[in-house]
Formats: C-alpha cells, sequence, structure tokens
C-alpha cells in the first residue's frame, strides 16, 4: 500500500469541490495535512489511479499536485496523523452543532467577541441551517471602566454562548479564547458575511473533526 500526498486549488470551488473531496476520502484511509485542501492518503491504487479519478473534476486554472512518499515510515517520525476512514466517519461524524455570531445586524460578522450586546444563534442539522434566537449580551469591553469587573463581565458573556459548538466572531481576545476552547467551543475569527461565515466554519468543522 501506497503513501501520497494530495493537494488541490480550485479557481471555481463551489462546482467540483464536494466531488473532489468525495473521491480523494474513497480511497482506503486518509487524512488531512496542513490545511482542508491538502491530504495524505494510504491506498493500494497507483499515482495514475488518483491522477486520473481527480483531473475529471478540474477545469480551467484549477491545479493539482501529487507527490508520492517513498519511505513513509521516515517521512511521519514525529508527525501524527490523524487517519480516517468511511469506518471511523460512520463511528465518529456529529451531523448538528449551534453556532453563535456577534454581529450588528445579523448580516455581516463584524464585531468584536468583547464588545457585542447581542449573539445571532443557528443551528445545523439534518435540516440544514436555521436561525434560532437572538441573544443580548452585557458589552463589557467599552472604557475604562472596564477593567474592575472584567472577568465577571466576561464571564456572563461565555455563559451566554456555553451551548454552542462554534463561535464565529471579528475578533476575540486570548483568555476568552482559551476559555472557550477548554469548553471545547471552536472560536472562529472572520471578517465576512453571516452565510458565507457559517459555510466556512462548518466545512471546517466538519472536515478536521
Amino acid at each position: 500500500m501506497g503513501m501520497y500526498m494530495v493537494s488541490y486549488d480550485l479557481s471555481h470551488p463551489d462546482y467540483n469541490n464536494e466531488k473532489v473531496k468525495e473521491t480523494i476520502q474513497s480511497y482506503e484511509d486518509w487524512c488531512h495535512y496542513l490545511d482542508i485542501t491538502t491530504y495524505v492518503i494510504k491506498t493500494s491504487a497507483s499515482y495514475e489511479d488518483i491522477r486520473n479519478s481527480l483531473s475529471e473534476f478540474l477545469i480551467g486554472t484549477d491545479r493539482l499536485v501529487i507527490c508520492e512518499i517513498p519511505n513513509p515510515e521516515v517521512w511521519v517520525t514525529n508527525k501524527k496523523l490523524n487517519w480516517r476512514n468511511k469506518t471511523y466517519d460512520a463511528r465518529h461524524k456529529k451531523n448538528n452543532y449551534k453556532l453563535a455570531i456577534s454581529s450588528k445586524t445579523g448580516e455581516n460578522i463584524d464585531e468584536h467577541f468583547g464588545h457585542t450586546d447581542r449573539f445571532y444563534i443557528y443551528s445545523y442539522d439534518e435540516n440544514g441551517i436555521n436561525f434560532i434566537e437572538t441573544r443580548k449580551v452585557y458589552r463589557y469591553g467599552i472604557g475604562v471602566e472596564e477593567c474592575s469587573n472584567h472577568d465577571k463581565k466576561i464571564s456572563k458573556i461565555l455563559e451566554t454562548v456555553e451551548d454552542c459548538d462554534i463561535v464565529l466572531t471579528l475578533k476575540m481576545g486570548v483568555q476568552a479564547i482559551k476559555k472557550l476552547e477548554q469548553k471545547g467551543i471552536k472560536v472562529i475569527q472572520i471578517n465576512t458575511t453571516v452565510d458565507k461565515g457559517i459555510e466556512k466554519a462548518l466545512e471546517e468543522i466538519i472536515i478536521m473533526n
């Protein structure tokens, strides 16, 4: 069984991205390496088989790189690769998430976690993405007075989103990130629309978990 690194860059990711991912993940064992469009796969298929199976989904200026790893037992030394396969996915795949988004109007992710006065809460499950509610919070990151009651105020904000799996925000302080991560909540700092932010967050958390 050979080991290969496969990396791709699609000029129009909305067009064939799912087909490329499904093809790569159809091989015997695979894992992400570096980012979500770079994989390491273990398979009995040849280099040519892999190339041909993926090339049919490439168009225009799409790019694909496939490198055989000749001595995998040496190459993976001191590297922990989180191997996946269909059996693993069936046992571990989570199919529902709750997301909290800091936003001024609910259209863009444009508020600092500590400055926002509301979170827009969304769910994702077999029925797709759905808006649940708007949660009001106490704003702590404004003015000199924030120093005295900082811990108490940030704790109240954290409590507002503690039942969520993902928090999307424009910016967040290091301590707040650590506290959320300790609770198993993923933090994504991003500046985009709410719709695009949710799409990116779900793709990242579903693929990488």
